[in-house]
């Protein structure tokens, strides 16, 4: 476990839906957007939740990360997405959870293909709350999945 749920207020009988508004309300309010200032020829470099959270800052790969291990922990499945826009000119980190419940996000129906569970998968912009997230079908169109990386859930805490 790499983030308490509780410390977001997160309780082990909330719905889906719940955990995550709870979760996402508690990164933005403690954690900034901030891009990643890369050098000619660098890498970006990614940080592992605890390093997000002590810094207070990051940009969408580090917000993926966390959120994405936040929702693993409240024992929801998750999984970082590496998209490109349709254009190619951008790249973009994205979370996706898979819920049963009707979540208010763009949804894939099957993503087995990039090895996730079979089930529904929703989009998640981990750098809004669910008041702040604008999420139309255009907008899940307008990227393209590079790679998936599962972070699965951990039991329930």
């Amino acid at each position: 476990m790499v983030f308490d749920p509780n410390t977001a207020g997160v309780n082990i009988n909330d719905s889906d839906y719940t955990k995550i508004n709870k979760i996402l309300n508690f990164v933005n309010s403690y954690v900034h957007y901030e891009n990643d200032y890369i050098l000619l020829n660098e890498d970006d470099t990614y940080l592992a939740p605890p390093e997000t959270l002590t810094v207070k800052s990051g940009d969408c790969d580090d917000f993926s990360i966390l959120v994405s291990a936040a929702l693993a922990d409240a024992g929801i499945n998750s999984a970082i997405i590496f998209a490109q826009s349709v254009d190619g000119k951008k790249t973009h980190a994205m979370v996706l959870a898979q819920s049963e419940e009707d979540l208010p996000f763009c949804s894939y129906l099957d993503l087995t293909q990039f090895g996730l569970p079979s089930g529904k998968w929703f989009i998640i912009e981990p750098q809004y709350t669910f008041e702040g997230h604008i999420q139309n079908p255009q907008y899940c169109r307008g990227w393209r999945i590079i790679t998936v990386a599962l972070i699965g859930k951990v039991a329930s805490f």
